[in-house]
């Protein structure tokens, strides 16, 4: 599986916004570390599996680091466009982590 280590790719690329589940995932990895990633031994394959609304990988890995470089392929791309976000709608970023307020009052 080819793994996107060029970021500055992804930063030119309008992403698509994220969802409130993606947005809960990246936040559950960043307080619970590797350990909350959504991977687990399944047999003898190893899966990424669908957390909430947010869909695992279709693919089965032979290795346990094979599923790991993916679900964090995934994380790098959310951190990207979590960061587009911010930049282009700082308003909604308040809102969707539950603050409220914002720089537009309310």
């Amino acid at each position: 599986m080819p793994l996107m280590t060029d970021t500055a790719k992804v930063s030119d690329t309008p992403l698509a916004r994220m969802s409130d589940d993606e947005v809960a995932l990246m936040y559950h990895v960043g307080i619970y570390g590797s350990r909350a990633y959504p991977v687990e031994r399944i047999g003898r394959r190893w899966h990424w599996r669908a957390w909430r609304s947010v869909s695992g990988s279709p693919e089965t890995f032979r290795t346990k680091g094979q599923a790991v470089a993916a679900f964090e392929c995934w994380m790098d791309l959310a951190r990207a466009r979590w960061a587009q976000m911010k930049r282009e709608e700082p308003g909604l970023i308040a809102t969707a982590i539950g603050i409220s307020g914002g720089p537009h009052g309310g």
